[in-house]
């Protein structure tokens, strides 16, 4: 994924920081939101969905740790990474900051080529994770990293997956009723947590299924596993399948 299609969101009262890093972030072409406090952050968190979360500690109306624990409370954005950005060096607000669940931190003065590091190697983290959560669609094998609630999230989603996918018209807008979630946040989640849209979710679920059913010689023919996982033509499964397992 290109830099251009990441999206930061910086947390911090203090308008020169702000601008800085603002400056900083665009200029090697990050998009960048800005909330002057946690409570704003927060609101603007759940409308934007940004990759990655740059927070102050000490801020008006909400503080960082109010807000990273505001974060972890909400299944659609728990899986946000932060960091925090303080002027405190205490070591026991350095560990109040982890322990409220950033994934790192830096103290202010802070240096630019230092946090660009940081955000770098967390967001490359989180797309090894997205493609390890792909790639284990259907075993519930998830990495020892993700959130309990992400964890939740993705066996309901297997679970409606496959008892629904035989049917050929079972698609997005019913997976949202059957997760009793909009179409739009069940698409952000998604996205977030496996790098694809829901659509091609699906899609890759039916396939691992029918892979599984052939390679476990459950059924007889590719026509008959195309049936199974909701393809409305063996041919045109036939050549997803063979595009995908070769």
């Amino acid at each position: 994924m290109a830099e251009a299609e990441y999206t930061i969101l910086l947390v911090e009262d203090d308008e020169a920081v702000r601008e800085s890093v603002v400056e900083l972030i665009s200029m090697y072409g990050y998009d960048c939101l800005q909330a002057e406090n946690g409570q704003i952050g927060l609101e603007t968190a759940k409308e934007e969905t940004p990759d990655i979360i740059v927070s102050d500690v000490m801020m008006p109306v909400m503080d960082g740790f109010n807000f990273v624990k505001e974060v972890l409370k909400d299944p659609e954005i728990a899986h946000i990474p932060i960091i925090m950005l303080t002027a405190k060096v205490e070591e026991q607000d350095m560990l109040e900051g982890l322990e409220s669940g950033a994934v790192d931190y830096l103290t202010k003065p802070f240096n630019s080529k230092e946090l660009l590091f940081k955000v770098r190697n967390i967001l490359k983290s989180r797309d090894e994770f997205k493609s390890k959560n792909w790639q284990n669609l259907l075993s519930e094998s998830f990495v020892e990293d993700t959130y309990d609630e992400d964890k939740e999230f993705m066996k309901d989603l297997y679970k409606v997956v496959t008892s629904k996918m035989e049917s050929s018209n079972f698609g997005v807008t019913e997976l949202a009723a059957d997760l009793n979630v909009s179409e739009r946040n069940l698409y952000r989640k998604v996205k977030e947590l496996t790098g694809e849209p829901v659509a091609a979710f699906i899609r890759e679920a039916r396939l691992q299924r029918a892979h599984q059913l052939l390679s476990g010689n459950q059924v007889k023919t590719k026509s008959e596993a195309a049936y199974k996982v909701g393809f409305k033509s063996p041919r045109h499964f036939s050549k997803a399948y063979k595009k995908r397992f070769g």
